[in-house]
């Protein structure tokens, strides 16, 4: 039996199936790899003292921890500021040039996991003797648009705050561009980031690896009990979920309350809510929860699940999810960007607060529309976005991408 060929995994987040979804994005891809090659791992951890390697790593042939702390955040007065900030630069042990960690042997591929991740492996490229590897790396997302998108939506109120915006957008596209001209593939979530990356290197290899999700049960009919329960998932820290979530609460939620009074309860779901998000739960009907061991209860409590997600870059996870469990789900365009789902067949959009409450509306009167959207949308994530649906163009790419370019 032939033997699988080495490759190196180096990820600036920690992957986990439970996690954020970028942590999720980093399990996937990991565990689709340890299926097709003897994998090495060197994964990024905040915890001190370092855990132990989680019970993943039993799949890889070797498994590191990288103690790693974020660069300094300094939010501002624009929600890209924090965005802005966590530019992912790396330090370990005293904060000086980390020593080399222990690289594996000759890999034929280095599979980087996001921009830190590939400025670790580009700084230590002459540790791999031989032939290089071929030098893959992942972006979830391009930081360069997202926050483009953040001082567009939410111009900083003084020149020296919209200077700052627009370095920052700048400093990342550079970043962006360097690497389109040194990794041999880069993956994005959807074939619209594909083309925005194609524009600025037309002869760049890029492949698309959208997020996977599982696909659950049917969430059964809930029994009506007076309260109608609207759901909005996602990590409450990332700038774009936070900006959501308000714009939820304040613009939104009056005007559904306007058409069934009181009974309209708003629930917020995610881990790390900032200030002005945890205020929101000071207001009549509306719940924020922090982190929560499992949000598959709270799609079971479900009405209807929205995604009023107005910039970022990537896609959105939380979107799949809710399909995944057969649930109705108003979005936004700019949410719904990169997903091949289609507008009063697999989910609602909508972009003005008036267009969103009526969406909502729609969904919460019409039972049976409310079925056939969740249906709909379920059947085009688990033929198009799971795991199984993926692992195998993933194995294609990556053969091509070891034996040359990505078709």
């Amino acid at each position: 039996m032939p033997s699988l060929p080495r490759a190196l995994y180096v990820s600036s987040v920690h992957p986990d199936p439970a996690g954020m979804g970028v942590q999720q994005r980093a399990f996937n891809h990991l565990t689709m790899l340890a299926d097709l090659t003897e994998l090495h791992v060197l994964a990024a951890s905040r915890a001190r003292p370092l855990p132990p390697p989680p019970p993943w790593a039993e799949r890889c042939a070797s498994f590191q921890w990288l103690p790693a702390v974020p660069a300094s955040s300094h939010p501002g007065a624009w929600p890209g500021a924090r965005l802005a900030g966590e530019a992912g630069r790396w330090r370990r042990g005293d904060g000086g040039l980390p020593p080399p960690p222990r690289w594996p042997a000759k890999p034929r591929l280095a599979f980087c996991f996001r921009r830190p991740a590939h400025a670790l492996v580009r700084r230590h490229w002459r540790r791999f003797d031989g032939a290089a590897p071929h030098l893959w790396l992942d972006l979830d997302d391009i930081e360069s648009v997202a926050l483009a998108g953040a001082a567009a939506l939410h111009p900083p109120p003084s020149p020296e705050g919209r200077l700052a915006a627009r370095l920052a957008v700048w400093r990342n596209r550079r970043a962006e561009d360097q690497i389109l001209a040194t990794a041999d593939t880069v993956s994005v979530c959807s074939t619209i980031d594909r083309e925005r990356l194609l524009a600025r290197r037309p002869r760049s290899s890029i492949a698309v690896l959208p997020n996977v999700v599982h696909v659950q049960p049917v969430v059964p009919d809930r029994v009506a009990d007076g309260t109608v329960r609207v759901l909005f998932v996602g990590s409450m820290s990332y700038g774009p979920n936070e900006d959501a979530a308000l714009w939820l609460a304040r613009e939104v939620l009056p005007l559904l309350r306007s058409r069934f009074g009181q009974r309209v309860l708003l629930q917020l779901v995610g881990r790390r809510p900032g200030p002005a998000v945890q205020a929101l739960q000071s207001l009549p009907g509306i719940v924020v929860t922090g982190a929560v061991d499992a949000v598959a209860p709270w799609y079971r409590q479900a009405d209807v699940v929205v995604a009023p997600v107005r910039w970022g870059s990537g896609t959105r996870l939380k979107v799949l999810e809710a399909l995944a469990h057969g649930l109705p789900v108003v979005v936004t365009p700019f949410a719904a960007e990169g997903l091949d789902l289609h507008d009063g067949r697999d989910m609602l959009l909508a972009s003005t607060p008036g267009d969103f409450a009526a969406a909502c509306a729609r969904l919460l009167e019409d039972g049976d529309l409310a079925r056939r959207l969740g249906n709909s949308g379920r059947a085009v994530v688990a033929g198009r976005y799971t795991p199984a649906a993926v692992a195998r163009p993933f194995a294609a790419w990556l053969a091509a991408g070891m034996a040359g370019p990505v078709p």
